[in-house]
């Protein structure tokens, strides 16, 4: 079954439409793929405490259960209608989050190539992307709104090179069936 779904042109065609569907998307519209994303979560998180919230009170035998599911569910619920009502303010926590999260990979990465280096010898090119991510990071904190925007921009023109690529291995595929 997986092999056919990338034997068959037909698949490829629609990847191909629908990864430049999404990357024309992302670079047109980067500022509210942000927000979608925001409102993404948050519905997930709202769905998440009603189930919790539901099963809780279905499931009343054991208290220690019901009191952790319901509280747990609620919070899931209000976080999530929370996110939805001030999805600005979430989105740059979510962006500086991001960023803290990335300069300390980055820098744990450096550090541990710097270790390494002392040992092995490590070519200088391997701390190309550690030091991409510091740039990037130190971007996010001081332009976070305007590297995101950048960032989801990129994005989309990838996912429009990626469905040019899958549209021409559809139509090779095409051929070599005829």
């Amino acid at each position: 079954m997986m092999i056919a779904f990338y034997q068959d042109y037909r698949y490829g065609v629609l990847r191909a439409v629908i990864g430049m569907l999404l990357g024309f998307f992302l670079i047109f519209h980067p500022t509210a793929t942000m927000y979608l994303l925001i409102w993404i979560l948050a519905g997930l998180l709202i769905a998440i405490g009603a189930v919790s919230v539901f099963y809780a009170f279905q499931e009343q035998n054991t208290q220690t259960y019901t009191i952790l599911f319901s509280a747990n569910g609620g919070l899931s619920f209000i976080l999530g209608v929370l996110m939805m009502i001030f999805s600005h303010f979430f989105a740059g926590v979510f962006i500086y989050v991001l960023a803290a999260v990335l300069l300390l990979a980055a820098l744990g990465l450096m550090i541990a190539l710097s270790q390494l280096r002392r040992r092995v010898l490590v070519p200088l090119y391997t701390f190309v992307m550690p030091s991409l991510l510091v740039i990037l990071s130190i971007l996010l904190i001081f332009k976070p709104f305007k590297t995101m925007t950048g960032l989801i921009t990129i994005f989309g023109v990838l996912f429009a090179v990626y469905a040019l690529c899958e549209a021409t291995h559809a139509i090779r595929l095409f051929k070599a069936g005829r």
